[in-house]
């Protein structure tokens, strides 16, 4: 930075120092006057300018003080969960991640342009990055601010990270094996299927899901994803490549079906998008109980439109507006159709975002769901259907039902 500032202090030619002032004016402008003209050379030196070529510096991690800048390799150990925040009627994005350097440990917040980069960029847990001219905000606990100087970029030299702090451990898991638990894990698989973003009320605070699928090989389970990690995962194309770290694996009190949820400190992290594997599909009539199995059938009837009211935090079923765990209830959609095969036939449920792609719906109000019902079942009917579905028995009917992790495709011939 000093090799900025001694080109604008020392004697050069006047047409060179002209060219330095009309570049550090236009940047100036360009940040409606508000940077100083040594700040305003920093980020022209940041972006790659001719200012100058000065190496990068580090900082020494001790004896920080409030308000220092820092320049330093950091390795990133967690991401906590985004926030959308109002300040003078105007809106803004807050993104952290917790950075550690040697045995010093912080957390580096990100605002607005710098979080959403951020969030789309493929920077995960265990990546080392290069943190440039990041503010000491607190001490205790120790945190950095970005501003309009700090940029934040991926960085393979870890020398200066510190080798001798080992990785964080991860606990990758596959779908096929996942059972409901309380510890964190990570997961490498492909987004088949996103729903819509719902809002929802609990205990006076607003909040919003979306619940999506994923899938490894032929094993479809569903994603439920709370707060910002909702418009994160509805503004993605399916299948697309994912990595997902620090996620919970839960059962749905409804169904019984293994669920993916995102918790405070998940990273979603996408990849490229993927042709999706053709699978063997199994005839309805070769199914049994424990299938995840792909079917090929047709509506032969729909059965039944319903709300039921599900607590927002353990998705019990609840007739009430709050659950004994302190939750609130909220109306989910499930219908039910008959899909038949030239093998058999077997009753199908489908949940949320699934029952209305099956009822060619954006939104159905609790309170109409019956006649919805007979408006659709004559117009369902011999509608082309390929389901990712999960076959259980059903002791007080006595017979196999399905039901649907995923539609595959819908209203084609295939």
């Amino acid at each position: 930075m000093s090799q900025v500032i001694d080109q604008l202090t020392k004697p050069i030619a006047i047409s060179e120092q002209e060219t330095i002032n009309a570049k550090i004016k236009e940047k100036q402008a360009q940040f409606h006057y508000l940077l100083t003209e040594e700040a305003a050379a920093r980020i022209i030196s940041q972006e790659g300018g001719t200012l100058t070529n000065e190496q990068t510096v580090f900082t020494p991690l001790v004896n920080l003080s409030q308000g220092m800048r820092v320049t330093n390799v950091f390795r990133i150990i967690q991401f906590r969960e985004p926030h959308k925040f109002k300040k003078e009627n105007r809106e803004g994005l807050l993104a952290s991640i917790s950075i550690r350097h040697g045995e010093i440990e912080g957390n580096l917040l990100l605002w607005n342009t710098d979080a959403k980069k951020l969030l789309s960029s493929d920077l995960t847990v265990n990546d080392c990055v290069l943190v440039r001219d990041a503010v000491v905000k607190t001490l205790t606990p120790l945190e950095f601010n970005a501003d309009l100087l700090t940029t934040v970029q991926k960085s393979e030299n870890t020398d200066n990270a510190n080798n001798e702090i080992p990785q964080r451990s991860l606990r990758f898991v596959e779908l096929k094996t996942l059972v409901p638990s309380e510890e964190l894990v990570s997961i490498k698989t492909t987004l088949t299927n996103v729903g819509q973003v719902k809002q929802f009320e609990s205990n006076g605070k607003k909040g919003k899901l979306c619940r999506a699928t994923i899938r490894q090989d032929i094993t479809t389970i569903p994603l439920v994803c709370w707060g910002e990690y909702a418009e994160l995962i509805a503004d993605n194309k399916e299948n697309k490549e994912m990595l997902l770290v620090d996620v919970k694996a839960r059962q749905n009190k409804l169904s019984n079906a293994v669920e993916i949820h995102t918790t405070n400190s998940t990273r979603i992290t996408f990849g490229k998008e993927i042709e999706r594997d053709e699978v063997t599909i199994k005839q309805i009539g070769e199914l049994k109980d424990g299938d995840n199995a792909t079917i090929h059938g047709s509506v032969e009837e729909l059965k039944e439109i319903k709300t039921v009211r599900l607590c927002d935090k353990c998705f019990a079923s609840i007739k009430g507006e709050t659950c004994q765990c302190g939750g609130k209830a909220q109306h989910t959609i499930i219908a039910e159709a008959i899909i038949a095969d030239s093998s058999g036939k077997i009753s199908c449920s489908f949940f949320d975002s699934r029952a209305l792609q099956l009822l060619e719906m954006k939104s159905i109000a609790h309170d109409i769901a019956p006649i919805v019902k007979q408006l659709k079942n004559e117009s369902l009917k011999g509608k082309q259907m390929k389901l990712a579905v999960n076959i259980k028995f059903n002791g007080f009917l006595n017979q196999l039902t399905a039901n649907c992790k995923e539609i595959i495709k819908a209203g084609e011939l295939l």
